[in-house]
């Protein structure tokens, strides 16, 4: 497995000439700085650039993350709703965002592939490796537990008066 530059965080992967279309991969903070750190139900910004001479209409990027056993933890596609990648042509830089990365902390790889509709055109079997680090992001005061992911939870309490049991 051949890495590059980005695995230390200091800048994209770049990919090799064994892909056609696939050029770069990163993951990006909020400012667009290369980072390999999430916080826990923080926000995953992943920076695709992909480019190809002839078009390609409806191209459909795919995300796949694993954890550090290999196991599949998530995979994402671009929309193919009115929200679609309609063309690639040319070079194209695409980010996708998950707003709040419901995985709990630990390591991770990320792989990317292009597909046109469910079969895959490109896969590149380089990882971009990334931790999820435990943060208070939800502001319950906790960070995460055990478990595989993390979500936001809101709780009410109901005052009954004299009607609560005593304990």
């Amino acid at each position: 497995l051949t890495k590059g530059a980005g695995d230390t965080g200091d800048g994209p992967v770049i990919l090799g000439p064994e892909y056609r279309h696939l050029r770069e991969m990163d993951i990006v903070d909020e400012l667009d700085r290369t980072s390999r750190l999430v916080p826990t139900g923080g926000q995953l910004r992943v920076r695709i650039v992909a480019e190809s001479e002839a078009p390609i209409d409806y191209p459909v990027f795919v995300i796949r993350v694993d954890n550090s056993k290999g196991q599949r933890m998530l995979t994402l596609r671009s929309p193919r709703n009115e929200l679609a990648v309609t063309s690639l042509q040319g070079r194209n830089e695409l980010t996708c965002t998950i707003p709040f990365l419901p995985l709990a902390p630990g390591e991770y790889v990320l792989r990317i592939a292009l597909a046109r509709g469910e079969n895959d055109v490109e896969t590149v079997e380089q990882e971009l490796g990334f931790t999820v680090r435990n943060a208070d992001t939800l502001g319950d005061g906790w960070g995460a537990r055990l478990g595989v992911c993390v979500a936001q939870s809101n709780w009410q309490v109901s005052y009954k008066g004299a009607d609560l049991p005593v304990t």
